[in-house]
């Protein structure tokens, strides 16, 4: 074999280990993103049922009840921020 075809032929080879190198890596990013979202999404859950229970605590209803309750007051509360309402 001379030495063009050996050349030829580690280069690809390094070629291919790049990309499997490249591969692996945006794996791993994908899961480290999904993981970020998890986190996220876990957070807002979490928070979302506090506030659901806080409300239906201060005003003795049902969790169901509740969201209704927490949903008309964010919309007031937007509402009041906005100078649209007193």
């Amino acid at each position: 074999m001379d030495t063009c075809n050996m050349n030829k032929h580690h280069t690809e080879k390094a070629v291919v280990t790049v990309f499997n190198f490249e591969w692996v890596q945006e794996k791993r990013e994908d899961f480290r993103i999904k993981l970020r979202v998890i986190r996220r999404l876990n957070r807002l859950i979490q928070t979302a049922f506090d506030n659901l229970y806080k409300a239906s605590e201060e005003y003795d209803i049902t969790l169901h009840q509740a969201a209704y309750v927490y949903a008309i007051n964010t919309v007031v509360a937007t509402l009041k921020m906005r100078g649209m309402c007193t």
